[in-house]
C-alpha cells in the first residue's frame, strides 16, 4: 500500500453521512476517499482505503473506479472531487464545531490541495479535541514537513511514536525528515524500526536505500532496492535509486540500464526521465541528456531538479544563456537548494562574471555549509580565479579541506581542488601530494586535466582557470 496513503490514515467514522456523493467520472481527476472501505478484485478484498486519502482516477467501469496507488477497484460512491469534498466537510464543521474527525479529514484534503496553512489549522483543531490521537500528530507533522519546518515536524512525529510505539509510519515519517536534515545515521535507525514493524511496505526499503546511499553504504542501498523490488517490481523510484548508486560507483553502463528500465516501467515518470538524462550526461551523450530532461520538464514543468540538471548539461555544452535560463527557473521554483547556486556560480565563472560567481558560491555555502559541493565550489573560485582580487588562498585551503573531509578524502575532484588551493597559498609540496592523490580517484575524463595541474604544481606554478573544470 502506498505510503502517501498510509501516512495520513485517520480513524474516522463517516457512516452517518447521508448527503449524496458527487462521483468523479473522469480519468485523471484527483478525488478524495469519503469513507473507510475495501478495494476489491472480483469480490476479493485486496486493499484498504481510508477517509481523507487523495488519489488520481485511472479507470472507470460502471459503478467502480480504479485509483492510482490502490490495488483493486473502489465503489464510485465512495469518492468525491476535492473541492466538493472540502465543501461537504465545511458543512459538517458548521453544524458541529467539535467534530474532530471532520477537521482531521478536511485537513488532509487541504494538504493535498497545497493549502498548508489551512490544513495546519484544521489539524490543530482536531488535536485540540483529540490530543492523544497518534495519527493526528503524525498528520500534522507531515504538514509541518511540507512547510519546511523540519524541527517542529520531528517533534510531532516523536509525539506520535510516544503515543503509539508500534506506529510504523510515524517512524517512517520521522526518518524522512531526518534524511532531509542530513542526519543519515538517525534516519536509517528509524527506517529500521519501521521495517521491523512492517516488513511488507515497499517504500520503507526504498527510502532506507536512499539514506544508506547518502551515508556511503552502496552495498546496503543496493540490497534495500533489491528487497523493495521483490515486493513491487513496478516502482520506478527503485530503479532510479539503483541507477544513482551505480553512478556513484562510476558504473555508467549499469546506471544506464537501471534508468532505462525505470522509464520503461512508466514513460510518464518525470523522475525516471530525469535520472535517464543525468546518466546520459555522465556518459557525455549531451543530446540524449537534453532530450530526456526536456521530456521530464514537459511532463512535470515544475520539477526543479530537471531544470537544474539540464542547466548543467547546457553549461558543459557552452550554451551559457540556456544554462542560466534553466538554473534561474530552478531557483524560482525552489529558492533554498544550495547546489543550484553552485551550478549557476560555475556558469558565471565560465562567462567571466566572477562577482556573480562568488555571490552564488557564498549563497550556496550559507544555505548548506555541510556538503562538499558548496565548500568545493567556492574553494575552486578562490584558488584559481584569473582575477586576483577574487583569490584567497588561505580560505580556499580551509574550504577545500572541508570538502575532502566530508567525502572522506576519496573524491578526485575535491582532492584536485585542495591541491589547487594549496598551490595558490604557496604550499606547493602539499599541492603536489594531493594532486597525485586526486589521480588515484579520477575518472577517465578527469585524468588529463588533473595531470596537467600536477605538472604545473611540480613547476611551482599555481593554476589559473579560463573555463570550468
Amino acid at each position: 500500500m502506498n505510503i502517501s496513503k498510509l501516512a495520513f490514515v485517520v480513524a474516522v467514522c463517516l457512516s452517518e453521512m447521508l448527503i449524496s456523493i458527487s462521483v468523479a467520472q473522469q480519468v485523471g481527476e484527483r478525488v478524495a476517499i469519503m469513507v473507510n472501505g475495501d478495494a476489491k478484485i472480483r469480490d476479493k478484498i485486496v486493499d484498504q482505503i481510508y477517509a481523507g486519502e487523495v488519489h488520481k482516477v485511472i479507470a472507470v467501469d460502471g459503478n467502480w473506479c480504479a485509483l492510482e496507488d490502490v490495488g483493486g477497484w473502489v465503489p464510485v460512491r465512495n469518492v468525491m472531487q476535492l473541492e466538493t469534498a472540502k465543501k461537504q466537510f465545511d458543512q459538517r464543521i458548521l453544524k458541529n464545531r467539535d467534530d474532530w474527525d471532520a477537521y482531521a479529514t478536511r485537513g488532509l484534503i487541504l494538504f493535498e490541495m497545497d493549502e498548508l496553512t489551512q490544513a495546519f489549522t484544521d489539524l490543530n483543531n482536531a488535536l485540540r479535541l483529540m490530543p492523544t490521537n497518534a495519527t493526528l500528530w503524525n498528520n500534522r507533522g507531515r504538514v509541518l514537513k511540507a512547510q519546511g519546518k523540519l524541527p517542529l515536524a520531528v517533534g510531532d512525529f516523536r509525539k506520535a511514536i510516544e503515543l503509539n510505539p508500534k506506529y510504523a509510519y510515524a517512524f517512517f515519517n520521522l526518518a524522512l525528515v531526518q534524511y532531509g536534515m542530513n542526519n543519515f545515521k538517525e534516519s536509517i535507525g528509524n527506517y529500521d524500526k519501521a521495517i521491523q514493524l512492517d516488513q511488507k511496505e515497499v517504500w520503507f526499503y526504498v527510502n532506507r536505500g536512499h539514506a544508506k546511499h547518502a551515508a556511503g553504504d552502496s552495498d546496503g542501498a543496493l540490497a534495500d532496492y533489491a528487497a523493495a523490488e521483490k515486493i513491487n517490481p513496478r516502482v520506478p523510484e527503485i530503479l532510479v535509486g539503483r541507477s544513482n548508486v551505480y553512478l556513484t560507483l562510476n558504473k555508467f553502463d549499469e546506471a544506464l540500464v537501471a534508468a532505462a528500465r525505470a522509464v520503461a516501467v512508466d514513460k510518464k515518470d518525470a523522475a525516471a526521465l530525469n535520472s535517464l538524462g543525468w546518466v546520459k550526461y555522465k556518459q557525455k551523450d549531451y543530446d540524449g541528456a537534453i532530450k530526456a530532461l526536456s521530456e521530464a520538464i514537459r511532463i512535470a514543468p515544475a520539477l526543479p531538479l530537471a531544470y537544474t540538471n539540464r542547466g548543467v548539461v547546457y553549461n558543459d555544452m557552452k550554451q551559457y544563456d540556456n544554462a542560466l535560463k534553466d538554473l534561474n527557473r530552478s531557483i524560482g521554483l525552489q529558492q533554498d537548494v544550495a547546489i543550484v547556486y553552485v551550478n549557476r556560480g560555475n556558469v558565471f565563472l565560465n562567462t567571466g562574471e566572477f562577482a556573480k560567481a562568488k555571490e552564488d558560491f557564498e549563497k550556496g555555502l550559507k544555505l548548506s555549509a555541510d556538503i562538499a559541493e558548496t565548500n568545493g565550489g567556492l574553494a575552486w573560485l578562490l584558488a584559481v580565479c584569473p582575477d586576483e582580487k577574487f583569490r584567497d588562498g588561505k580560505r580556499a585551503v580551509e574550504l577545500a579541506r572541508r570538502s575532502c573531509e566530508i567525502t572522506e578524502w576519496k573524491v578526485g575532484n575535491y582532492l584536485d581542488t585542495f591541491a589547487a588551493a594549496n598551490a595558490e597559498a604557496g604550499n606547493f609540496e602539499d599541492a603536489v601530494k594531493y594532486a597525485k592523490e586526486s589521480l588515484e580517484y579520477a575518472s577517465n575524463d578527469e585524468k588529463e586535466k588533473f595531470q596537467a595541474r600536477l605538472n604545473s604544481f611540480e613547476n611551482q606554478k599555481a593554476y589559473r582557470s579560463e573555463h570550468s573544470k
